[in-house]
């Protein structure tokens, strides 16, 4: 037989082993190079964050060559550390930045920022301010002036986002310095600088104001529900909000270190309708038992404090927060005491909000004057005895003047408690709510096509205004300029012949007419050119219509002009209200200011014979020698060093500067209390500061003498004033005598 060739055969188990083998190899490939991608990525965000931690660290060593102080704080926790400070000034930052952000900046404004400009730095510094504004930008930057006599001096905080891993959270970093603004520019940028922080604060304010009216008749119908569940309840609330007005109104104008606005004073008014909110959650057995609770049913009806922060925790987003924040205070504190033996945190003195403390003596006389299912009502003079005398708990002896001073006012508001409430209410709710009728508002129309002037004409008759219809710019202009004050507003053609809209407009703004700045100016034209919208507004116009105008447009942009246009010119009337009694020169108050003040004293007076009240007369020594010697920059130098010094001594009372060179302080509260020591502490202060610092040649000079209103006495104010005035020229003849002899001890030496 043939024999057949062999032909070996590979291993079926080999086969695999290479398949495998093979596989392994490319997903070990694979591994490698997506190993590779991680690394190359985690050194690239490493390199990314090397580089901006050293452009952060580099704009803090930049910071540090430009600002005084550097800080940083942890947003979440509120701690802080310091990166540099003064040395002069670090002991004092250490001890204030131990407290926590919060309690930091509540200081630090207090302290150092300038009355006017709190709000204003307080919403800037505020930590949901900050995260927000911190989300868009990296950095900021906020200024503001801080009280200091010797000149305006402005102070800037500059604000940066640093991400430090370290810390595990963002930082915040703040840098302050002194920007001194009035030294680096000129008198026209530091107006427009003050006027747009103002009216950016106030807008917003004023947002917020309103949304608060808006909800005012819910909050008080659900005060009066929680209050007494019952239909007789119903004035319960009105009569606590006027009351805690009244009170606030006097804590405002006595304790200027309170420093309580108008606005807060709403605020606080508003919110005391909610101090029982917490008693939703107390049983009709308990809140409505007429004889006296037991000890359990005392303990259950005090957490109605803390369960009405519960309800309050619970509020819509859009509620202020400054307003919810005095809800939550006045609801927790309403029933804690001077002395710190009330509840439900048994905090003591000023521990416990003004709010709180100003709410608490208003819904004690409440309680007192009105029947309520465990007591029959006591009479005015009763309830004030008992308030005054403390048989209704410990409240402080600052608020309780504030209370003696208007206790004929708590008595009409206890007859009539809509009395100096409810209309100032529902006229502030008036401008928050919308009204859209143009009944009675005179209009000056320009339009030069016949047609479309008569059909508006009949369009804004039937509305109920009053029209006056021209064809062009140049008569409405005449028209204007004859009659300034008898038009609301004018609507005004673009393109007209002879003069069109925007010259028209720019020709009125320019009269020397305080309406002329005040009518709003709307344009009404077929073209939505940008360029025609630009040129309308840089004419001065407030607002641009495209026809065909619908009336219920026109109706409502109209009146918003209109009211934007009257809240601008009340602001600026505020504003030059403020201005008209403040010093040009000291910042101090003027002597309209003290002629006010000594009206308001001596009608306080006669309903409060037993007032504590002092004053303080203080005269510059040889300031007309000084002006005439030196110049009277030297001299107003002179005058503010010496202001500066008055104020630094007395932190809490009004200063008022009467003449060129005297000035009075009203003394009230703390320096009431430190009178002698004070004054003793200024004559110290300006005995050592023998030279003007800025004028070694200047010699310093101040005689002062203080007088203290006696009761027994029946003086005026006036007649104490004379009496301050007295023993200040005592002190003046004094300095003399003592200067005299001084210079013959030298001469003889």
């Amino acid at each position: 037989m043939p024999q057949t060739a062999s032909n070996p055969v590979f291993p079926a188990g080999w086969a695999v082993l290479c398949l495998l083998l093979l596989i392994l190899a490319i997903a070990l490939a694979l591994y490698v190079r997506r190993l590779r991608g991680q690394l190359r990525s985690a050194e690239r965000k490493a390199e990314e964050s090397r580089l901006e931690d050293q452009r952060d660290r580099a704009t803090i060593a930049h910071f540090a060559t430009e600002y005084e102080d550097i800080l940083f704080v942890k947003p979440d926790s509120g701690e802080m550390s310091i990166y540099k400070a003064q040395p002069e000034g670090r002991a004092a930052l250490e001890a204030r930045i131990a407290q926590g952000y919060d309690a930091y900046c509540k200081s630090y404004i207090e302290e150092r920022v300038f009355p006017d400009d709190r709000d204003h730095v307080a919403l800037l510094l505020s930590t949901d301010y900050l995260r927000e504004a911190l989300s868009i930008e990296p950095v900021y930057t906020i200024s503001y002036r801080v009280q200091d006599g010797e000149r305006p001096t402005y102070y800037e905080t500059r604000i940066m986002r640093y991400e430090a891993e370290e810390e595990g959270e963002f930082v915040i970093l703040l840098a302050d310095r002194s920007a001194d603004i009035v030294r680096s520019k000129d008198a026209a940028q530091m107006e427009q600088l003050e006027a747009t922080i103002l009216e950016r604060t106030a807008e917003l304010q004023e947002r917020n104001h309103m949304l608060n009216l808006m909800n005012e008749d819910v909050i008080e119908l659900l005060g009066n529900v929680v209050e007494g569940r019952d239909e007789n309840s119903g004035w319960h609330v009105r009569r606590v909000k006027g009351f805690t007005k009244l009170l606030a109104e006097q804590v405002a104008e006595r304790i200027p270190r309170y420093g309580l606005t108008e606005r807060e004073i709403s605020l606080m008014t508003s919110a005391a309708a909610l101090h029982d909110v917490g008693k939703i959650a107390i049983p009709d057995a308990i809140l409505l038992k007429p004889g006296k609770l037991t000890d359990e049913e005392f303990s259950l009806m005090k957490t109605h404090c803390a369960r009405g922060c519960s309800i309050l925790e619970q509020t819509p987003e859009y509620w202020d927060t400054n307003y919810l924040s005095v809800c939550m205070d006045i609801c927790r504190h309403h029933h804690e005491k001077y002395d710190g033996r009330g509840y439900p945190d048994g905090l003591a003195g000023d521990e416990i909000p003004i709010a709180a403390q100003i709410v608490s003596i208003a819904d004690c006389y409440d309680a007192l004057t009105t029947e309520r299912p465990y007591k029959k009502a006591f009479s005015h003079e009763k309830a004030c005895d008992m308030i005054l005398n403390g048989e209704c708990g410990c409240f402080s002896p600052e608020l309780l003047d504030c209370f003696r001073a208007c206790l004929d006012a708590f008595a009409t508001q206890a007859e009539d408690p809509g009395s100096g409430l409810s209309q100032n209410r529902h006229a502030d709710r008036s401008s928050a709510i919308r009204t859209e009728s143009l009944a009675d508002t005179r209009i000056l129309l320009a339009e030069d096509n016949a047609l479309s002037r008569e059909i508006a004409v009949d369009i804004l008759e039937g509305e109920g205004a009053a029209v006056v219809a021209v064809g062009n710019g140049q008569l409405a202009l005449e028209a204007f300029r004859d009659a300034p004050d008898e038009f609301d507003a004018i609507l005004m053609d673009i393109q007209m012949p002879e003069m069109n809209g925007p010259e028209a407009a720019e020709a009125i703004r320019a009269l020397p007419t305080p309406s002329a700045a005040t009518v709003p100016i709307i344009a009404l034209t077929a073209s939505s050119e940008d360029s025609d919208v630009e040129r309308c507004l840089e004419a001065g116009m407030d607002a641009y219509l495209t026809k065909p105008v619908a009336i219920a447009a026109l109706t409502r942009v109209l009146l918003d002009c209109m009211r934007s246009r009257s809240e601008l010119m009340r602001k600026k009337l505020r504003r030059a209200e403020i201005l008209a009694k403040q010093d040009g020169l000291t910042g101090v108050k003027n002597v309209a200011a003290y002629k006010d003040a000594v009206k308001q004293l001596s009608q306080t007076l006669q309903s409060d014979p037993q007032m504590k009240l002092a004053v303080v007369g203080c005269d510059i020594n040889d300031l007309k020698e000084v002006n005439d010697r030196q110049g009277h920059d030297v001299g107003d130098l002179y005058i503010q060093y010496c202001c500066g010094m008055i104020c630094r001594v007395f932190k809490h009372s009004p200063v008022y500067r009467i003449g060129g060179d005297e000035f009075v302080v009203i003394l009230s509260g703390e320096d009431y209390e430190r009178r002698e020591e004070l004054l003793q502490e200024l004559r110290s202060r300006m005995a050592a500061s023998t030279e003007l610092p800025d004028v070694p040649e200047a010699v310093l000079g101040l005689a002062c003498g203080l007088a203290v209103y006696d009761p027994a006495s029946g003086m005026s104010v006036p007649e104490l004033i004379k009496a301050a005035d007295n023993a200040m020229y005592e002190n003046k003849n004094q300095m003399k005598a003592e200067g005299a002899s001084r210079r013959e001890k030298e001469e003889g030496q």
